[in-house]
């Protein structure tokens, strides 16, 4: 589902399938979340792909080019030979690669809301990047790795991602968020969503953090002096 095997569909597969559109690309890192996946070059490159909602992935509103112009040519035989592939559509936002469209029109609640068991109708007032979870067209999921391009500069040497949100931590120890806010678990002060990954500025002057990490409901990461800071829902502890 939502082409979180980045393998350019949401077909599912029994076995270890190489990903094809990083074929190119020294991977060093990836982190798994329940609806998208997060990749990290041995250059610093962060790519993600899967389910576009709440800005899970950090793409804003898509990419700045058609997918299959991100693949490389062995991809796309593959792809082509299999018969699989997606739409396409249009859009604009920070990544590098397929531009999956807009999404738009209310539902009866976010796929996050559905699998926490709440209820109520989650319009795109309130996340601010549209409803509805996947559509047919494949305009609410990316189904190919896209870079990241707002963290191309950043020297990231970590990523983490949960069902919710993704954390990215640069060499310096800056942390970004982005996701769904609720909870506060993306630690910029409110429940606010955030499309793109956006820096945190609330940590003491001075604080280098070393690690992160990304819970359900919460974050966690320490520090370069062995110090431990959460934030995000504190339901049962």
């Amino acid at each position: 589902m939502f082409g979180k095997l980045g393998h350019g569909s949401e077909k599912g597969e029994l076995a270890p399938k190489q990903v094809l559109a990083l074929s190119d690309e020294s991977i060093i890192q990836v982190a798994c979340g329940s609806r998208h996946t997060l990749a990290l070059s041995s250059e610093g490159k962060v790519y993600s792909w899967g389910d576009l909602e709440s800005g899970v992935c950090g793409l804003a509103s898509g990419a700045a080019a058609g997918e299959r112009d991100s693949m490389p040519a062995s991809a796309t035989a593959a792809e082509a030979e299999r018969g699989t592939g997606t739409g396409t559509g249009t859009g604009t936002g920070t990544g590098r690669g397929f531009a999956p469209g807009s999404r738009s029109g209310a539902g009866s609640g976010t796929s996050s809301e559905r699998m926490r068991g709440s209820s109520g109708t989650h319009t795109s007032a309130d996340n601010g990047s549209g409803t509805g979870g996947r559509s047919g067209s494949g305009s609410s999921s990316q189904c190919l790795p896209v870079e990241i391009l707002s963290l191309s500069t950043e020297g990231v040497t970590g990523i983490s991602a949960c069902g919710f949100h993704s954390a990215f931590l640069s060499a310096d120890g800056r942390v970004w968020t982005c996701g769904e806010g609720r909870f506060g678990r993306l630690g910029h002060g409110d429940e606010s969503d955030k499309g793109v990954p956006t820096l945190i500025t609330r940590f003491p002057e001075g604080c280098i953090v070393t690690s992160v990490s990304c819970g359900g409901f919460h974050s966690a990461c320490a520090d370069s002096k062995g110090r431990v800071w959460t934030w995000g829902g504190g339901e049962h502890g």
